[in-house]
């Protein structure tokens, strides 16, 4: 085996890897034209998904929280089931934003392992989201009202689970991402 066997060469346009001696990739793309400048740093949308999940993020979902809490005491409902759900929901969220800063900032950093821990977070979030549609119903809420709530919680799935999929698909073809985390790596020994 020679080294052009042995070796992966990524493919410019789509982002595939291709045995070091092929001439064209699936998608048709000249492997052997002059190669692409390495996309490294923390910019465009990856800058952008650090924003989002490190510095928007957390405010907004504290803002939230606080308010249902609030609503919860002013209406004297806090050790009610609506009460419980509401703390169940909100423990989750606010987990789920402490963990996307630590993605967010371990991302920016360009720390090693920051994309496999940010996979992670992104499957967490899903299911978590996912999960949520079911606490009315394991908080016992009256049937007049759990329908409404749980149409609430799969509106917040809805879009999460497509913004899942866009981040996730982002996260294992972006040129960027792939260019940037492998420079923080190191060499490969």
């Amino acid at each position: 085996m020679n080294a052009a066997e042995s070796t992966v060469v990524h493919c410019p346009a789509c982002g595939r890897d291709c045995a070091g001696d092929a001439r064209f990739c699936f998608c048709g793309v000249d492997l052997r034209a002059a190669p692409q400048p390495p996309l490294i740093g923390v910019r465009g949308w990856l800058l952008f998904f650090c924003i989002q999940i490190a510095i928007l993020a957390p405010p907004l979902t504290l803002l939230n929280v606080s308010r249902e809490l609030l609503d919860l005491v002013r209406l004297d409902a806090l050790l009610s089931r609506v009460g419980a759900m509401i703390l169940l929901d909100s423990a989750s969220r606010l987990t789920l934003a402490a963990i996307g800063v630590v993605a967010g900032v371990s991302l920016w950093l360009r720390r090693q392992g920051a994309v496999a821990f940010v996979r992670v977070y992104l499957l967490a979030y899903l299911g978590v989201y996912l999960l949520l549609i079911a606490l009315p119903y394991v908080c016992a809420l009256p049937a007049e009202v759990r329908g409404r709530v749980a149409a609430i919680y799969f509106q917040r799935a809805a879009i999460a689970i497509p913004s899942t999929i866009v981040w996730s698909l982002y996260f294992r073809t972006s040129r960027r991402v792939r260019d940037t985390y492998a420079a923080a790596a190191g060499p490969s020994h």
